[in-house]
This record gives C-alpha cells, sequence and structure tokens, in this order.
C-alpha cells in the first residue's frame, strides 16, 4: 500500500462516535381517589436523549401502597401524541400489562431523537373487586427500570420515585351512585 498506514483522524474535524443518554424523568400525576372502573393517569414519564437518537425497548413499575396485584386490572403505558396531555382516544397505547409479584413490564419501542422529547403515560386500570380503602402507586427505583440497546447510557432523573402517599392517595373508593330525581 502505497501511504499506508493511513490516518485521517484530526481532533475536532472528523466524525467522532458520541455514546447518546437517555435520561428519564418520571413525574406524579396521580389522583388522590378512584374508584373500581377508573382508568386513572397515574405517572406522566418524559424521555430525552442527548445527541443520536435511542429506542427505549421496554420499562418496570412496581406496585406501592397497600393494595394488591388483584386491585389493578391493567397497567397501560400510552405514547404521547404530541399535546403533553394523557387522553386514551389520542395517544397512541404501547403496551398493557398485569403485576406479577408486584411489577409490571411494559414494552416501549419508540424512537427519541435529540431533536424532539417523548412522554409516555403510565395508567392504572382499578379492578372492578378491587379492596375499598386501599391505597395505590407508581414505583421507580432507578435508571435500571428503562431498557435502551448499546451504547446508550440510561439515566434517571427523580429517582427514586414513587406516587404512593401513605394516608394521602391513591385511595380506591367505593364506586358513587347517581341518583336522578324527577319531580312531575
Amino acid at each position: 500500500c502505497n501511504g499506508c498506514p493511513l490516518n485521517t483522524y484530526v481532533p475536532g474535524t472528523k466524525t467522532q462516535i458520541v455514546v447518546p443518554t437517555l435520561t428519564f424523568t418520571p413525574s406524579d400525576i396521580a389522583p388522590n381517589q378512584v374508584q373500581p372502573g377508573d382508568v386513572a393517569p397515574m405517572a406522566r414519564v418524559l424521555f430525552h436523549v442527548d445527541a443520536g437518537a435511542v429506542t427505549p425497548t421496554s420499562m418496570d413499575v412496581d406496585l406501592t401502597g397497600t393494595g394488591a396485584g388483584a386491585d389493578i386490572s391493567a397497567v397501560r403505558a400510552w405514547r404521547d401524541n404530541g399535546d403533553g396531555g394523557f387522553s386514551a382516544t389520542t395517544d397512541t397505547l404501547l403496551d398493557t400489562g398485569t403485576f406479577v409479584a408486584g411489577t409490571v413490564t411494559l414494552s416501549l419501542g419508540f424512537p427519541v431523537s435529540s431533536a424532539t422529547d417523548e412522554i409516555v403515560w403510565v395508567t392504572y386500570t382499578i379492578a372492578g373487586g378491587a379492596t375499598v380503602g386501599a391505597f395505590v402507586g407508581v414505583r421507580i427505583v432507578d435508571a435500571t427500570y428503562v431498557s435502551a440497546p448499546g451504547p446508550a447510557v440510561v439515566v434517571c432523573s427523580g429517582c427514586p420515585f414513587d406516587t404512593y402517599g401513605v394516608g394521602v392517595k391513591t385511595e380506591i373508593v367505593a364506586a358513587s351512585v347517581d341518583t336522578l330525581t324527577i319531580t312531575l
């Protein structure tokens, strides 16, 4: 080879390999009370990547509080449609699961680019036979609760995170009975 070895690297002027950092930030949006049958938004999780793009593959959620897994008939992850507010009719359902030994793993599988942050909503559907008086919450302990392919680094801003407030929220209350009075 004429001129070998050839090294074209010049610091600051050629392509550098950058390892992207995926940062997720959970926020508490859990209501104080829920009734059996409610679909309750429990957490808002903001995903941000500093360079390039990363596709988070899954997220773990723990059940906290005094309630049991049977009190929650479904745990769902939804991708926000861009308006920043949860809507079961306009946001995209990513996955549905149930608690096994107090934990559920939800599939994500959407790209997050450095140009656009993404929001995932976590909802609980309260079971019809849920224990009235029990409290339920969402817990995300640390960065290991979100998986992403290498070489991305995953960071949690705000972990450990828990929406359960002892004796405060989110309490399962008896379904209210509506009364219609007609006067003739």
